[in-house]
């Protein structure tokens, strides 16, 4: 979770909801490997696809995203953490963890 927040090691973190918590525990202990989650706007929806982007094997993760700017800041940021994503892009073959998909 710091790695995916972009806090040292030494950092307290916490969840904003307990649902972010639930969702989180899911995504790390429970074998299947889909799950939807929706929370709303500041409810920690990114810090789930990067910390599991974090972690040793975290298999591919698309995430949905509502509109443009949103993409863009997103992409950004995610890249910023050295979180390996792409933007996925008709005809696209790009094995990134994280597969940014716009709803547009």
């Amino acid at each position: 979770m710091r790695r995916a927040l972009g806090k040292p090691e030494t950092a307290t973190v916490t969840y904003r909801s307990m649902e972010q918590e639930t969702a989180l525990n899911r995504i790390i202990d429970v074998a299947d490997s889909a799950l939807v989650v929706v929370l709303p706007t500041g409810g920690g929806k990114t810090l789930l696809f990067t910390a599991v982007a974090c972690l040793d094997d975290p298999g591919m993760i698309i995430v949905v995203i509502p509109y443009r700017r949103l993409m863009d800041e997103t992409v950004h940021d995610t890249r910023a953490l050295r979180i390996d994503c792409s933007e996925w892009t008709h005809g696209s073959e790009d094995p990134a963890t994280i597969v940014f998909v716009s709803a547009d």
